[in-house]
């Protein structure tokens, strides 16, 4: 338990350094670090982070996106998963636009 609470620090204490291609590449791709993230992502404070976990996340693994957006708990969290979801919702409007699109988005179904 001690050491899965020092890497969950370590990463915390890392993630502001981390370069969007490090952290796509050794922590949102491998599967293995996702219940870190999930834990890590609940406990940061910045919602500039917390906001750049998410997009990368989506830009990977929708399901990984949805499960953090969908595990917030702090009111910092949650509202930086709504501010992304609406960000999601308006990009995927621009893109469609004047089609008739049904998508599934963090785990919730809507019309567009």
């Amino acid at each position: 338990m001690a050491q899965i609470e020092s890497n969950l620090q370590k990463f915390l204490n890392q993630l502001p350094d981390l370069s969007d291609e490090v952290l796509r590449r050794d922590y949102l791709q491998p599967i293995q670090f996702h219940n870190m993230l999930l834990a890590a992502y609940e406990l940061l404070k910045d919602e500039h982070q917390a906001l750049r976990l998410l997009e990368l996340a989506f830009g990977i693994n929708t399901k990984l996106a949805a499960r953090l957006a969908g595990s917030a708990q702090s009111p910092v969290n949650q509202a930086v998963s709504q501010r992304f979801r609406a960000l999601v919702e308006e990009k995927t409007w621009r893109t469609y636009r004047g089609t008739d699109l049904k998508v599934e988005l963090l785990g919730e179904p809507f019309a567009i």
